[in-house]
């Protein structure tokens, strides 16, 4: 995983808080997993169910915010803030996600509860 990786995701971050989710998705692979850990076979299992939950999400409100992103092993860590609207109460701390890569994509998105969590997996 190299510097362009984290620049790409980077730019795509940026695009995805503008509320451009096209240009987001130009980063998914074709066959994009994004699951919770230890449950690879639900959540998202290619780009247009990722892209269907995150223009719902979008449209109801939440937000999510990329406040780092860095090697870990094999993967990428990326530790998100979600925000939502006042009346669902107070935000989550933020989360953690591992992030896989293939030829420039994203291939996989594993969500952890706590950035914690995520950087112990990486780790392993």
């Amino acid at each position: 995983m190299g510097s362009h990786d984290i620049d790409r995701l980077r730019l795509a971050w940026g695009s995805y808080a503008r509320g451009d989710l096209d240009a987001f998705a130009e980063v998914l692979a074709a066959d994009v997993r994004w699951y919770g850990a230890g449950d690879p076979s639900a959540g998202c299992q290619d780009r247009q169910a990722f892209l269907q939950f995150i223009r719902q999400a979008h449209a109801d409100g939440v937000e999510i915010e990329l406040l780092d992103l860095r090697p870990v092993g094999e993967k990428l860590l990326a530790v998100l803030q979600r925000r939502h609207p006042p009346a669902w109460g107070e935000p989550p701390q933020p989360h953690g996600e591992l992030i896989s890569m293939r030829d420039g994509q994203v291939s996989a998105m594993v969500f952890y509860p706590t950035v914690a969590e995520a950087l112990e997996a990486g780790s392993s």
